[in-house]
């Protein structure tokens, strides 16, 4: 069995917990973000919040994420977050599929133009 005075010294060793920031300083601290147009980490020191946790604030006020792991689940012919109508919800879903196209086909081409830019290097130093 532990002493008291240890299991105390745990229990105030434990990191503080973190501060519960009402609706209206969320709102009011993503609006700031966007009317200074200063950098994320500027307002974030100034208002005393993390970096990231105002930009969690920021994706969310604007749909952006914001929900983890569980945003693309959803239950069958329920429609993407942000669509109001089945026409929408399709142009999302394509635009999506579009989207990750894209990134892929951009991923190749920066690993083709890298080993061939490493290749020009190497003919360039046997020239010299």
């Amino acid at each position: 069995m532990l002493d008291s005075s240890v299991q105390m010294k745990r229990i105030t060793d434990m990191p503080p917990t973190k501060p519960a920031y009402s609706r209206e300083f969320r709102e009011g601290a993503v609006d700031l973000l966007i009317s200074s147009a200063r950098p994320l980490k500027h307002v974030a020191e100034e208002l005393g919040v993390s970096p990231n946790t105002l930009r969690l604030w920021r994706n969310r006020a604007a749909g952006i994420g914001g929900e983890g792991r569980d945003r693309d689940r959803r239950e069958p012919g329920e429609m993407p977050s942000g669509a109001s109508d089945p026409d929408e919800a399709s142009e999302l879903k394509r635009l999506r599929r579009e989207n990750e196209q894209l990134r892929r086909q951009r991923d190749i081409l920066k690993k083709g133009s890298s080993s061939i830019g490493g290749k020009e290097v190497a003919k360039k130093r046997n020239r010299s």
